[in-house]
């Protein structure tokens, strides 16, 4: 028999957004071999492969671990699971880890455009990438300084956490002027059915 996963966590307070649950779900669905709702720790390390995340094993222990009611064997229920990408994705991207990720793909600081187009083809459109690539190498001489590439993508970072804030404060201003109206609504309610 299959389990149905559930969300049961509160989506706004982890910042995940339904389309990520979603896609969270059918990776969590189709790492879970034995399909009871939860992984093994083997099965996750495969997991987060896929979704293009690769911490060491002790990072990810920390993470499971982080989250996770099972000490014992470490194993992850599907809203721990959601739980721990969104701690995931919470955590900054510093200069110094991506400048290093970099050195993976070339030693002295310098990328071509045409390596940075293979890296980043299966994580993003034609479109995005063209723009990535565009901001990147703005002297369009098909070389890229690892150093700015990487202080305008934790720029990025910082500015889309920036709007994230901001989309969350305007969605509560919003409800507590809902709320108010309502209130002041009901209040006028009951006066006139006094009167």
């Amino acid at each position: 028999d299959r389990v149905d996963l559930l969300v049961l966590i509160d989506l706004s307070v982890h910042n995940l957004t339904e389309e990520q649950v979603a896609e969270y779900k059918e990776v969590f669905m189709l790492f879970d071999k034995d399909q009871d709702g939860v992984l093994s720790f083997t099965e996750l390390r495969t997991a987060m492969k896929a979704l293009g995340q690769r911490p060491s094993e002790k990072n990810l222990l920390n993470m499971v671990r982080s989250v996770s009611e099972d000490k014992v064997y470490d194993t992850i229920e599907f809203n721990e699971f959601l739980q721990m990408m969104s701690k995931q994705e919470e955590e900054e991207i510093n200069m110094e880890d991506l400048i290093e990720a970099f050195k993976f793909f070339d030693k002295d600081g310098l990328l071509t455009t045409d390596e940075l187009r293979k890296i980043m083809k299966a994580k993003m459109s034609k479109k995005d990438l063209d723009g990535m690539v565009k901001e990147a190498d703005d002297d369009n001489d098909a070389f890229i300084n690892c150093k700015e590439f990487c202080s305008i993508l934790c720029a990025d970072v910082a500015n889309e956490k920036g709007k994230k804030k901001k989309n969350k404060d305007n969605a509560n201003t919003i409800e507590e002027e809902s709320e108010r109206s309502d209130t002041s609504r009901s209040g006028s309610t009951k006066t006139l059915s006094k009167g």
